[in-house]
């Protein structure tokens, strides 16, 4: 067995180092401005979030002055598109069109983001959005569709309530019965005011009754 003296392990790491040690110096350059680039990134990232929500905010204030929040929804999308509050800028336009009576472009919009956010909790409001708009539209069984894309169960007392209202608008009295009280449930575990949804409940209690009658007669 060869032992290798102190001066031939000099030796061998010299030459070594001759053969790999560029190769290995750009290795750890790489490895230094991938860390740095990715710490720059990140810092960048989220000072660019921080913007964007000052000017969310701004835009909030400003809803009461359609034109300037819509000024400001629009620099959302121009200046920070790829964060959330771009997202939730289109769902402020959305909302502006309906108060304007520009429900097509409403739906639109809405129909954008709920297909396109980043977030899945932004996609699911927004088909929330999209559902209730589409039953004031008149449109119950697209409003069913867009509202079988919601399955957060934070939006859950709200879409069970509307798919009651989308029933009875359908005709459907102990399907929209059944499905406003899962709103009322959902709702007195979130600790929701539920005046207005038991009335709403109230008025269908005979739902279903006649035909009982039928059945057991």
């Amino acid at each position: 067995m060869n032992t290798m003296t102190e001066e031939e392990k000099v030796e061998a790491i010299k030459r070594w180092w001759q053969e790999n040690g560029k190769s290995v110096l750009a290795g750890l350059v790489v490895a230094v401005v991938a860390v740095s680039g990715w710490k720059y990134w990140q810092t960048s990232q989220e000072n660019r979030a921080m913007q964007a929500s000052v000017v969310y905010a701004q835009m909030l204030d400003r809803l009461d002055a359609p034109a300037e929040a819509r000024g400001l929804a629009e620099q959302l999308q121009a200046d920070y598109a790829g964060t959330p509050y771009a997202d939730l800028g289109r769902l402020a336009l959305a909302r502006m069109a309906v108060d304007g009576g520009e429900f097509e472009a409403a739906e639109a919009r809405l129909s954008a983001v709920a297909e396109g956010a980043d977030l899945e909790a932004i996609r699911e409001l927004a088909h929330l959005r999209r559902a209730r708009l589409l039953l004031q539209m008149e449109r119950p069984e697209a409003a069913l569709t867009a509202l079988d894309r919601v399955d957060d169960e934070a939006f859950g007392a709200a879409a069970a309530e509307l798919r009651g209202d989308i029933e009875l608008a359908r005709g459907n009295r102990v399907a929209a019965r059944d499905a406003y009280d899962m709103a009322l449930a959902a709702s007195l575990a979130e600790g929701r005011d539920t005046r207005w949804l038991r009335l709403k409940r109230d008025d269908l209690a005979d739902a279903g009754a006649g035909k009982e009658a039928s059945a057991d007669g």
